[in-house]
C-alpha cells in the first residue's frame, strides 16, 4: 500500500495535537509518525493565514521549513513575516529568551 493510500485509511496511527505557550505565543503542536498528515496539517493551517500574517515554521530541517513554506507561498501568491527555525534553533532561542528574561526579572528586585 502506498503512503497517500495508507493516509487516507482507517489503519492510520492517531493524530495527536496539543496547544502549549511558546514565548508567549500560543502554538499547536501536531504530533503523528506520518509525516504526510503532519506536513498536511501544517500545510492547511498556513494556506487559512494571511499573507502578511507573522508565523513560526517549525520543521525537521531548515530545508523541510523552507519547502512548507515556499510551496505554500507560491499557491498563495506571497507570504510575508512567515519564520522558519529548526526544533533545535527554537529550544536555543528559547533559552536565550528565558535567561534574558530571568536577567531582567533579577535587575527588577523579582525572584
Amino acid at each position: 500500500m502506498s503512503p497517500t493510500t495508507r493516509d487516507r485509511g482507517a489503519n492510520m496511527p492517531p493524530i495527536v495535537t496539543k496547544v502549549v505557550s511558546i514565548l508567549g505565543m500560543n502554538s499547536r503542536a501536531v504530533i503523528s509518525s506520518t509525516s504526510l498528515r503532519r506536513i498536511g496539517i501544517a500545510r492547511g493551517w498556513l494556506e487559512n493565514r494571511t499573507a502578511a500574517e507573522e508565523v513560526l515554521i517549525v520543521g525537521a530541517t531548515p530545508d523541510a521549513a523552507n519547502e512548507l513554506a515556499r510551496k505554500v507561498a507560491k499557491e498563495k501568491g506571497a507570504a510575508f513575516g512567515w519564520h522558519r527555525l529548526t526544533l533545535p534553533q527554537l529550544a536555543l532561542l528559547w533559552q536565550i529568551y528565558s535567561s534574558d528574561l530571568r536577567r531582567v526579572r533579577l535587575q527588577c528586585g523579582h525572584r
